[in-house]
């Protein structure tokens, strides 16, 4: 996706992040404005950072909505509700960095060796369904991403489990 593309979804997100947070709802675009990469299915995952920490991050691999820029509200409106950090505070809102992470492709590997860099993300699934994500560039030896995708599923890294590499562009504020 072009620069442009990207700014139009970054300027999206934070119009409709500041009016959660300022309790002011922002209304949505009319949809011939929304660029055309927006406006098909795929994944999408939020995150939002204050000074350079995690303070929100949500999304999914695979659409559950229509169009892509719905997924990202959607993300951003979980992200904005995480409840593993403290929520934004108003006076934060300046502070905050909005990261977007778009799903390119998931591709099975057969063992953690195969994930190569930084610049993968790491999904890992149990046979009975559970799941964890590691985006790309959260962590950087895949070890160490593998102890985070089992953390993530809530299992025990003596479960078996498939893996797949992620493949993703990111872009951010």
């Amino acid at each position: 996706m072009s620069r442009e593309e990207q700014a139009w979804l970054l300027c999206f997100l934070r119009a409709r992040m500041e009016g959660m947070v300022r309790h002011k709802p922002s209304r949505l675009p009319p949809l011939r404005e929304i660029p055309e990469v927006w406006r098909r299915a795929g994944g999408v995952f939020v995150t939002l950072e204050v000074a350079h920490r995690v303070r929100g991050c949500s999304g999914s691999l695979y659409p559950r909505l229509p169009q892509r820029w719905q997924e990202a509200q959607r993300a951003l409106e979980r992200a904005l509700h995480d409840p593993r950090y403290r929520p934004i505070r108003l006076q934060e809102l300046s502070l905050v960095r909005i990261s977007v992470t778009v799903v390119l492709a998931i591709e099975p590997i057969e063992h953690i060796g195969q994930l190569g860099g930084a610049e993968y993300g790491l999904v890992l699934r149990t046979q009975d369904g559970h799941e964890g994500v590691v985006l790309p560039y959260e962590g950087r030896l895949p070890g160490e991403r593998l102890r985070w995708a089992y953390r993530k599923a809530g299992v025990a890294q003596s479960r078996p489990a498939q893996l797949y590499r992620l493949r993703a562009e990111r872009f951010s504020e």
